[in-house]
């Protein structure tokens, strides 16, 4: 099992697809990788397909953090940029393995306390539990 964590949203988001694309140009100004580099509209995979998706058991893993009373669901748009990216590359490097993988958004959370801290620890436990009694299943 393989999955992303990147924060910066509102709720839990559970992202479907990741795009063969690196475009940080929508970020006013664009934010410049590690090289110094600005991606814009440019390929992760020369050789890749346009769009990936997650291999994670998405409705089980809604339906267990619903269950939990924490704000979720899922989403399309894991930005043109390092989570994109990252997620691209998971499902990528585990297509054809029997791994699971994908991508999971968390909230933007500027102070974790000891509330957030059991949510987080929620959200973890309930992604690898459904995807691990899903992936048993099969």
């Amino acid at each position: 099992l393989v999955v992303g964590f990147g924060q910066g949203r509102t709720e839990v988001e559970l992202e479907t697809t990741a795009y063969n694309l690196k475009d940080s140009s929508e970020i006013s100004g664009g934010v410049p990788d590690n090289r110094g580099v600005i991606p814009g509209t440019e390929s992760i995979a020369t050789d890749g397909p346009a769009e990936r998706s997650s291999a994670l058991p998405l409705s089980e893993i809604e339906s267990a953090i619903a269950a939990q009373g924490i704000a979720v669901g899922p989403s399309n748009d894991p930005g043109r940029y390092v989570c994109n990216n990252l997620f691209y590359r998971i499902v990528g490097e585990t297509s054809g393995t029997g791994q699971l993988a994908g991508f999971v958004h968390l909230p933007r959370i500027a102070s974790v306390d000891d509330t957030e801290r059991e949510m987080l620890t929620s959200v973890v436990t309930e992604v690898v539990r459904a995807s691990v009694a899903a992936h048993g299943s099969n």
